[in-house]
């Protein structure tokens, strides 16, 4: 059974299979620049610990559920 957050159709259900696009440092690094590159253009800036959780996913020691949660701890 799919565990839903309140919301039609939204799983919050961690999915198995990993995104092939982003199997590579290379990847994830692109992927990175590109959100950087994204929030720069609407006149922002990542924060240097949204950064570092970046630059430790890049490097595979995190992965991207743990970016968000440790994003959002930090936010909230």
């Amino acid at each position: 059974m799919t565990k839903t957050n309140g919301m039609t159709g939204m799983n919050t259900e961690p999915d198995d299979q990993a995104d092939p696009r982003l199997s590579t440092r290379e990847e994830r690094a692109a992927v990175v620049a590109s959100v950087r590159h994204s929030t720069e253009l609407e006149g922002g800036r990542s924060t240097d610990f949204a950064r570092e959780l970046q630059e430790q996913w890049v490097e595979g020691r995190i992965d991207l559920d743990e970016l968000g949660r440790r994003l959002c701890r930090r936010t909230w």
